[in-house]
């Protein structure tokens, strides 16, 4: 409500990256299962001077760029008691494509990525969000191996929804 710090929310766009070979979805079940969403405030928005607005950047990440994952790592049973966290790291492999997780391209980091990181941005240095947080390899002795889906996926996204970026 704006007084409370919390604002009503509403779903503009959203789908999956899946994958296709011609017009044929490779899992069907997979388009039932969003991976992307575009939300908009349905009532009051925040200010933009106490809450600035994130820049989808429109470059690619390179192998070695710092990078920073804000999410909510831990969240409890109610979520006004969640904690922010950030964490860092860099880009250590560059847009590729993950064949079992669809046609998008992920960024590979070295950043900690844990339940409750989903969805969040990862962030250059100059504070431009250069990919979502997607997910992390689970494998017994690997650690601190996880993906993040690229801005140029957030962008084909945008523009297949037939939604452009604010300037």
């Amino acid at each position: 409500n704006g007084e409370s710090g919390s604002f009503a929310l509403r779903i503009v766009a959203y789908s999956s990256y899946l994958e296709a070979e011609g017009n044929t979805v490779v899992d069907p079940d997979y388009a039932e299962l969003p991976d992307l969403a575009v939300l908009e405030f349905s009532s009051d928005s925040p200010d933009e001077e106490t809450y600035p607005s994130l820049t989808i950047a429109d470059e690619s990440a390179n192998y070695g760029d710092s990078i920073a994952m804000v999410g909510y790592p831990a969240p409890g049973s109610d979520p006004r008691e969640a904690i922010l966290s950030i964490s860092t790291g860099i880009i250590s492999a560059t847009e590729h494509t993950l064949s079992s997780w669809g046609a998008g391209t992920f960024y590979q980091t070295d950043s900690a990525i844990n339940g409750g990181n989903s969805g969040g941005p990862m962030v250059t240095n100059k504070g431009e969000v250069i990919g979502v947080v997607e997910s992390k390899i689970t494998y017994e002795n690997i650690e601190n191996i996880g993906y993040a889906v690229t801005s140029m996926t957030l962008r084909s996204f945008l523009a297949d929804a037939g939604l452009t970026l604010a300037s």
